[in-house]
C-alpha cells in the first residue's frame, strides 16, 4: 500500500461551471471521467463528464480548484508529492482534446 502525504487542507472551488444536459434516474448506471486541464502551485483546473449506460453525455463540470491551508487561513501551494503527481497526470492528459465547453465566461447580460 502506498501512502501519499495528506495536504494541509482541502481544495475549494470558487468557480464551478456545471451543466446538467439530461435527467437520469437514481438507479441508472453512470460513468464519470475526469481530465486535468492545468495545474500550477496552488490551482487545479479540471473537467468532469458524466455518461449514462448508453454512452450519452448527461452532465459536465469545469472547475478551478484552489488548495487551502486551513491552519494558515489562505490559499497555499500543494504539498510536494501531490504537486508532482498532479503534474504527471496533467502531462498524461496533455494529448486529450479540450472539451468544447471549457473556458466559457459566466456573466450577467450587459456586462
Amino acid at each position: 500500500m502506498r501512502t501519499i502525504a495528506r495536504p494541509a487542507g482541502p481544495c475549494i472551488r470558487p468557480r464551478p461551471h456545471l451543466h446538467n444536459l439530461r435527467e437520469v434516474t437514481r438507479a441508472e448506471p453512470l460513468r464519470l471521467t475526469l481530465q486535468v486541464l492545468g495545474v500550477d502551485s496552488k490551482r487545479l483546473h479540471i473537467a468532469h463528464e458524466m455518461y449514462n449506460e448508453a454512452g450519452i453525455l448527461v452532465a459536465t463540470a469545469e472547475q478551478m480548484l484552489l488548495h487551502v491551508d486551513t491552519r494558515a487561513g489562505k490559499v497555499s501551494p500543494f504539498p510536494g508529492q501531490i504537486a508532482r503527481r498532479l503534474q504527471q497526470i496533467r502531462a498524461a492528459h496533455a494529448t486529450l482534446p479540450v472539451p468544447v465547453y471549457v473556458g466559457h465566461v459566466m456573466r450577467l447580460e450587459g456586462r
